[in-house]
Parts: structure tokens; C-alpha cells; sequence
């Protein structure tokens, strides 16, 4: 009985389908078209629904503030917050954890991630200058940060090459801060242009400041920001 069963109800199957394709030609064709086309548009809207569920309630890593120690154009340290206040506690920092020499370093820049309800739309970061590990401070007023901005800086170097200094989504406008000069440059270029701006190198930088004036700024001069403005510090008078 079952061998019965076995060979004769793939023969009414498909005696079946032939009845019904003669009869309603196409029909069966377009009805499993439109079974698979809303079994597919239902599975993308369970895709959808469950992706917005997972990236509404999931929990988000929050951004930790780092400092990272510059030389000769090159980031040579990059800590979290947490880890350098550790190592600073323990009179560690002035030493690499991993091979213990001592740091020798042009400057450091302090990121600290930039909370949604603070101009987030913009910004990822501000961005501040320390020549000192010992200027470094744990607690900052975040809207204190604010600063003016600085539109189509260009650097023109040896009169040829030319570069767009584009600081994307972090601000380095921070009143305190140096910026524009050689060691900031030349780490610039390192990082975002794999280009090495050598000591025999000269250059030119030109921008339109937060009043709309273009500013010619030659390479013995750099900026520093200081009350939601700047001053242009020549180097070779201030020595």
C-alpha cells in the first residue's frame, strides 16, 4: 500500500498541474510569482523592522577621549584618557608601556568626543593643542570649546604642490590652540596626504577667516586662536 501511495500521488500531482495548466494557462506560474514577490517584500520589512530595533535599543560604546603624542610628524602614542591618566599617576608617561623608552614628542592633541546635544551635527570632536603632558586637564567645560572657523585652507609648497588642509569633523578652533605652524603641518601631511614636508620645504598657507577675509600666511607664521578670534604670530619676532 505504501509503495501504492508513493508512485501514484506523484502521478496525480503532476497530472493535476498539467489539468490546471491547460485549463488556466499561466496561472499557476504567475501565482507562485506573486507567493515568492510578497514572501520577499515580508522578509525585507522583518530585515528592516529588526535592524531599527537593534540600532534603537542596543546599547552604544561611547566615544573615549584620547591623547596622542606627535613627533617629527609622526603619532607616536595614542592612550585613551583612562590609560594616560594611569600612566601619569604612576610617573609612567614620560614612558612608551610597551618598550619603555622615553617620549619624545612636538606636541600633543587632546580629542574629546563632542556629546549629540553639542553642535554633534558638525563636529566629532574638539580637538586641543598641549605643548606639556602637565597642561593636560581631566574636566573640561565643553561649551567653552567654541570657536570660530576657518574656510578653504590651502598650502601651496616650493611654489608647485598644492593641499587642501581639511580638518573634517574635528575642531581644532579652540581658543589656546596653536595651529598652522610647521610641526602641525608636517604632521598633517603625514597623516592625510602620505606626504613628508622636509625642513628645506617652503610653503605658503591661504584661507578665508570666520569675517570673510583671504589671509596669506607665510611658513614663519602660524595662528593662535585666542578669544573666538585669532592672532597671527610671526616666529622669527617672537624669538
Amino acid at each position: 500500500m505504501f509503495w501504492t501511495a508513493l508512485i501514484i500521488t506523484p502521478s496525480l500531482l503532476f497530472f493535476g498541474k498539467k489539468v490546471i495548466d491547460y485549463y488556466y494557462p499561466g496561472e499557476l506560474r504567475h501565482l507562485a510569482m506573486k507567493i515568492g514577490w510578497n514572501a520577499l517584500e515580508v522578509c525585507t520589512k522583518i530585515e528592516m523592522y529588526t535592524t531599527q530595533l537593534y540600532i534603537t535599543y542596543m546599547p552604544k560604546a561611547k566615544p573615549q577621549p584620547r591623547i596622542k603624542f606627535i613627533c617629527d610628524g609622526d603619532e607616536i602614542e595614542n592612550y585613551t584618557f583612562d590609560e594616560f591618566l594611569k600612566y601619569k599617576k604612576n610617573d609612567s608617561i614620560n614612558y612608551a608601556p610597551i618598550n619603555y623608552a622615553p617620549i619624545n614628542y612636538d606636541f600633543i592633541l587632546y580629542e574629546i568626543p563632542i556629546e549629540p546635544k553639542d553642535n554633534y551635527e558638525k563636529y566629532d570632536n574638539y580637538v586641543l593643542r598641549y605643548q606639556n603632558i602637565n597642561d593636560i586637564i581631566a574636566v573640561i567645560e565643553l561649551n567653552s570649546l567654541k570657536c570660530l572657523e576657518l574656510n578653504m585652507i590651502q598650502m601651496k609648497v616650493n611654489d608647485s604642490a598644492e593641499y587642501s588642509i581639511d580638518l573634517g569633523r574635528n575642531q581644532y578652533m579652540i581658543n589656546g590652540n596653536i595651529v598652522l605652524d610647521r610641526p602641525f603641518l608636517k604632521w598633517y601631511l603625514n597623516t592625510y596626504c602620505n606626504t613628508i614636508l622636509a625642513a628645506e620645504d617652503k610653503y605658503i598657507i591661504t584661507f578665508i577667516d570666520h569675517n570673510m577675509n583671504y589671509i596669506h600666511l607665510p611658513e614663519y607664521c602660524y595662528l593662535l586662536i585666542k578669544n573666538k578670534n585669532y592672532v597671527i604670530v610671526n616666529e622669527i619676532n617672537d624669538k
